[in-house]
């Protein structure tokens, strides 16, 4: 989607490089077949049973690492193209 204007660039380049960083993450862990070990990690699962924010946030992840929480979420926005065959 379009960037409103009043983020500025900056906020486009933060952006990219957020991208960018977690797109390095995410194939990091398809090579580690994190996929086959964590697939709730790839396969959103643990959107099932939420349906408010409520719940997002006081419920389901509220014990999730904030890394985890980063990848699960990059994951769900930006799924992967592919993922290797074990």
């Amino acid at each position: 989607g379009r960037v409103p204007g009043a983020l500025g660039a900056p906020f486009q380049a933060l952006q990219a490089r957020f991208v960018q960083i977690m797109e390095r993450v995410q194939d990091g862990g398809l090579q580690q077949m994190e996929h086959i070990k964590r697939p709730h990690l790839f396969t959103a699962s643990w959107m099932l049973d939420v349906s408010s924010h409520q719940q997002l946030l006081s419920q389901t992840l509220k014990y999730v690492p904030g890394p985890e929480v980063c990848m699960r979420v990059f994951n769900l926005l930006r799924p992967p193209r592919g993922f290797p065959q074990a």
